[in-house]
């Protein structure tokens, strides 16, 4: 996979003005992406980031580690983070930055021997990162294998039901037509002239994480709601805080 996503990353890291992060969906809409939010300070989280991190205990994951703003955070309050990512350049900014364990490795095939966490991350829309509902349940089974017996998970989706642009609702109906849960964008980044590959993106509304989590040895234990500081403002990002069912 071409690594976009590290570039950017690392032309921040090295202090590079006016990145422009965008995403372009498949039917050509194209949006900007606020990436400087990847290395934001802990007063600059949104409110719903701050709680979500309140239910954070224990050993940590951190799936799609990004730049390793939540991890680094946590490493500094004296938990054992573990970020793991795909993209190289995302691992070299969080050791660059301090992250003490960061590997590369993918959600689909995670590699842990004789290791267990009591808490997952899944910022920043990470919970849609197996691109659909199959894919998501699927990823729910294989986390509850490698965490504690306690375990949460927090992770974090956009809302796509709050949205009144045309564009966006006539994408969601066309999706609808062959999927009964969520709504899955088919997305790509470009950074100047070099473009990413494709991925689905899988976003699910409030009520459908119940449904996603059935049967998946998880439950949704709470639900904290919080507007994105970015230029998406109409669009509600929700974190979940996911738990073991007894």
């Amino acid at each position: 996979m071409k690594d976009i996503f590290g570039k950017i990353l690392l032309d921040i890291y090295n202090g590079k003005k006016n990145v422009k992060e965008m995403i372009e969906r498949d039917d050509g809409h194209v949006d900007e992406s606020a990436s400087k939010e990847y290395f934001y300070p802990y007063n600059r989280w949104p409110p719903g980031e701050k709680e979500a991190m309140k239910h954070v205990k224990g050993r940590v994951l951190d799936i799609g580690v990004g730049a390793g703003r939540h991890s680094l955070y946590l490493q500094n309050k004296g938990h054992k983070v573990t970020g793991i990512d795909i993209s190289p350049g995302a691992i070299e900014v969080c050791k660059k930055r301090g992250l003490n364990d960061v590997r590369f490795m993918s959600l689909t095939n995670l590699k842990f021997k004789n290791e267990k966490f009591d808490t997952i991350l899944l910022m920043f829309n990470n919970f849609g990162l197996a691109g659909s509902f199959e894919g998501t349940r699927k990823l729910l089974k294989d986390l509850y294998k490698i965490t504690t017996k306690t375990a949460r998970i927090i992770a974090s989706s956009l809302n796509y039901t709050a949205t009144t642009n045309m564009a966006h609702l006539r994408y969601q109906q066309e999706y609808r037509k062959k999927h009964r849960y969520g709504m899955a964008a088919r997305i790509r980044i470009f950074y100047g002239k070099e473009k990413g590959d494709w991925f689905n993106l899988f976003m699910l509304a409030p009520m459908e994480v119940l449904e996603v989590t059935k049967g998946t040895g998880w439950h949704v234990d709470k639900i904290i709601s919080d507007k994105w500081s970015t230029s998406r403002k109409s669009s509600t990002s929700y974190m979940y805080v996911l738990a073991k069912v007894k």
